[in-house]
C-alpha cells in the first residue's frame, strides 16, 4: 500500500496468512482492532516506510513476523509473538 490512508473500524486491518511480503509505504493506518495477525504456520515481513501504523501486532505460536521500521516510521501498539522490531 502507498501514499494511502486505512482506517480499520474492527478486527484486522491486515490478515497474514502463508508467506507474504507486506509494503506500507508513505501511509497512515488506524486500527481500532489488530493492524496485522499472523496466522499458524505463517511467515511474514513487515516493513514500515515513512508510515505512521497505530494497532497491535500479533503472531500464532508457530508464525513469524519480521517487523522492519523504516524512514521514520512509527508503530503505535502491542507487539507480541514477533521477531524484530
Amino acid at each position: 500500500m502507498r501514499d494511502s490512508t486505512l482506517v480499520n473500524g474492527q478486527g484486522n486491518a491486515i490478515y497474514g496468512h502463508g508467506f507474504s511480503d507486506i509494503l506500507l509505504q508513505n501511509s497512515t493506518v488506524t486500527a481500532k482492532g489488530r493492524l496485522l495477525t499472523a496466522y499458524s504456520g505463517s511467515d511474514i515481513q513487515l516493513d514500515l516506510d515513512k508510515t505512521i501504523a497505530t494497532g497491535d501486532i500479533k503472531a500464532a505460536a508457530d508464525a513469524s513476523v519480521t517487523l522492519s521500521l523504516l524512514n521514520a516510521s512509527r508503530l503505535t501498539g502491542a507487539v507480541s509473538g514477533v521477531n524484530d522490531f
